[in-house]
């Protein structure tokens, strides 16, 4: 007896035997609710088969992605590149060493620096900064159909923005503190900075991913295709490691197709005239002794 046949006959010999001492209204209501629940069975696997289980069967290869933090004074690291430059990097941003369920302390209470010599209160702004460059890889992995795990980058989440206290900050814009637009942001490129609160630091978060924008790019190539619309974009001599993401891309509908150094993608609601993208390379790592990875 097969498998399929054997799981059926241990489904039957388990409904008869519920069956057992029910009248005839009682096996037909039985009956329905099990009817019920297996339809329900059917429906939630098939789910999981369309919308979970199709993500392993990933076309493209990747290399473990890894973070280090850099902190001031330490010497770079072989094959990591910042998460942010120079023109993205808050002048005011540290980064605190604690547990996960004290990351909020920092933030409801003040702190005592010198700065420049001078004992001041300061207050810290927690800031997504790096969370929000992580997309980039969230939009390689579906444009690409690649199963990875989750970026395992604790300091993304315990990274903040120094703020003077003697001015409030609790209505301040955001947008305001992270692009230093008040006088309350500090600066850690014209001010010397020390925390009495040895937890605090200053860095900057790398990991083993090299973004190159697309003016500093050959421009790729316009393919008509028989029949559309549209232009097939390609992109040549792109080589395994590296893929190409295109800014603004809807990546759940529109996949870009690899055949050898080749990148294709076709999508017929973007100006390829106006179009923005970067190709982003994941370097191989061969020690994880001072990088935070996942690989579960």
């Amino acid at each position: 007896m097969d498998k399929s046949n054997q799981i059926k006959k241990l489904d039957w010999d388990a409904r008869s035997s519920a069956m057992q001492g029910m009248n005839d209204e009682e096996k037909d209501f039985f009956e329905q609710l099990t009817q019920s629940i297996q339809e329900r069975q059917d429906d939630f696997f098939q789910y999981l088969k369309e919308h979970t289980l199709e993500t392993y069967h990933h076309s493209e290869q990747i290399n473990t992605i890894h973070t280090w933090m850099q902190r001031d004074g330490s010497e770079p690291m072989t094959d990591f590149f910042p998460m942010l430059d120079d023109t993205e990097l808050p002048t005011n941003l540290v980064f605190v060493d604690c547990p996960c369920s004290e990351i909020s302390n920092y933030e409801s209470h003040k702190h005592k620096v010198l700065i420049d010599g001078i004992e001041k209160e300061i207050s810290l702004v927690h800031t997504d900064v790096f969370l929000e460059k992580e997309k980039i890889v969230f939009d390689l992995f579906q444009a690409y159909n690649i199963f990875m795990p989750r970026i395992y980058n604790p300091y993304a989440r315990r990274a903040f923005l120094v703020v003077d206290s003697s001015e409030s900050i609790s209505e301040k814009d955001d947008e305001a503190v992270l692009n230093e637009e008040t006088d309350s942001v500090l600066d850690f490129k014209r001010q010397e900075i020390e925390f009495q609160d040895k937890q605090i630091f200053h860095g900057n978060l790398c990991w083993n991913l090299e973004l190159i924008p697309s003016s500093k790019l050959a421009r790729y190539k316009e393919v008509p295709v028989a029949g559309k619309q549209f232009v097939r974009i390609r992109f040549e001599n792109i080589k395994k490691d590296s893929f190409i993401v295109i800014d603004g891309l809807d990546v759940e509908n529109c996949s870009m197709k690899r055949n050898g150094n080749t990148i294709d993608v076709e999508q017929s609601d973007f100006e390829a005239s106006h179009l923005q993208y970067q190709m982003v390379t994941v370097k191989e790592i061969h020690t994880s002794r001072k990088t935070f990875c996942n690989t579960i």
